[in-house]
């Protein structure tokens, strides 16, 4: 029911060309009311900062059937429904990209088709050899035997697509470089947070049972994103390594899913990267820019582009009074928690390496001179950035409102 709101509003939208965005704010709006999780009212402020963001009418739509989406997966009580939710937010990620207006964006898309394509292939397989082994399709999951939780297993591979975890990433690294930054802004950022946190919730009962699958690969990922990311010279390419090595962050919880700080750690680490990741995709966006050059002298050029870019690049990395600093704090702490302090230290280093390349960033946005013009931005993205800043700053000051 929470959902109606935006779902109608999503149907109308096309019959109030001129009036489509005030429809869409209003209704995401009305729907704030209604949520009664932290993660829920963060993602429902998201999307309102994505639709300020937005100028075409099509977006907004898919950006609201989006929102619809996401709420069902993250309330979903059965398998049937984790499945048929995710399926339509990939659905949905695969119409956004849709809208080519390069040859690049093409191959963004076409990789997401088509590792989405195998992903919907290997879900449906795992659901089936978990059906086999005893287990149902109108329950939660939950262990019936040797058979059922290699179904599952083989179920979670596939929802990892998501995720951009090794070695289901390729896709991920030619989607976010080459689609449309603000399409990539939803993507990387929207989907992928409300899936990691999706998954956690649904699957709990038997992550315990994956704990050395899930350090492998949470390992793996975050050593070959951030040394790939070092390496790189187009910004988005850096992005897209970086969210490589931020799903290994992510994947932390799963492993400490014995801690009581497990769903705290997973619940704030998504928060953050929604926060983080939309804001930076918005970003390149606005500024327009392909490769670290593009950045040279934004800080005279647009004081205060440069300033909401820096602090989110930060907060990536990691950095104090950040929502970014907190929320892998509490992640590493759920590790410590379960005696599992050699895996946080690696998760420590690995995020105090990604600071090279963020700072590096930050030092072409700052201490290179550039030839460019000023760059003017409209109100409506800037009051988008501005709420996106505000909440990186919020929560990563007010720990207390995700841990209560």
């Amino acid at each position: 029911m929470i959902t109606v709101p935006i779902f109608i509003s999503a149907l109308i939208l096309p019959l109030f060309q001129k009036f489509w965005k005030p429809i869409a704010i209003l209704s995401l709006l009305l729907t704030a009311f209604f949520v009664e999780t932290i993660f829920s009212t963060v993602l429902l402020a998201v999307l309102f900062t994505v639709v300020l963001h937005l100028e075409d009418i099509g977006k907004g739509v898919q950006t609201l059937l989006l929102g619809v989406a996401s709420l069902y997966i993250l309330q979903s009580s059965t398998l049937l429904e984790f499945v048929i939710s995710f399926e339509a937010l990939s659905i949905i990620s695969f119409i956004l990209l849709s809208d080519m207006k390069r040859v690049e964006e093409s191959e963004a898309t076409i990789s997401l088709f088509i590792m989405g394509a195998i992903s919907t292939g290997v879900i449906f397989l795992g659901v089936a050899i978990y059906s086999l082994g005893g287990g149902s399709v109108d329950e939660v999951v939950g262990l019936h035997g040797e058979l059922a939780l290699f179904g599952i297993v083989i179920t979670i591979l596939g929802v990892f697509y998501k995720f951009s975890l090794i070695p289901m990433h390729n896709w991920a690294v030619v989607t976010y470089s080459k689609g449309e930054y603000s399409n990539i802004a939803i993507i990387s950022g929207v989907v992928k947070s409300v899936i990691v946190l999706a998954s956690f919730q649904f699957f709990e009962p038997i992550l315990g049972e994956l704990s050395t699958l899930f350090i492998v690969l949470a390992m793996a990922s975050m050593l070959f994103g951030n040394i790939s990311a070092l390496f790189q010279k187009r910004v988005s390419k850096i992005l897209a390594y970086s969210s490589i090595a931020h799903a290994g962050y992510l994947l932390l919880p799963f492993i400490a899913v014995e801690s009581e700080f497990a769903k705290v750690g997973i619940e704030y680490l998504a928060i953050a990267y929604i926060l983080m990741q939309t804001s930076s995709f918005l970003l390149l966006d606005i500024l327009k820019i392909e490769n670290l050059d593009d950045l040279k002298g934004l800080g005279s050029r647009n004081p205060i582009l440069a300033l909401l870019f820096s602090v989110q690049l930060l907060s990536l990395g990691g950095v104090p009074l950040l929502a970014g600093f907190i929320s892998k704090g509490v992640a590493f702490y759920s590790l410590i928690d379960i005696n599992l302090w050699w895996l946080a230290l690696f998760a420590f280093l690995n995020s105090a390496l990604s600071l090279g390349y963020y700072g590096w960033i930050i030092k072409f946005i700052y201490f290179d001179n550039g030839n460019g013009e000023k760059i003017e931005v409209g109100k409506s993205k800037l009051i988008s950035q501005y709420i996106l800043f505000f909440g990186t700053l919020f929560f990563g000051i007010f720990a207390g409102v995700v841990v209560q």
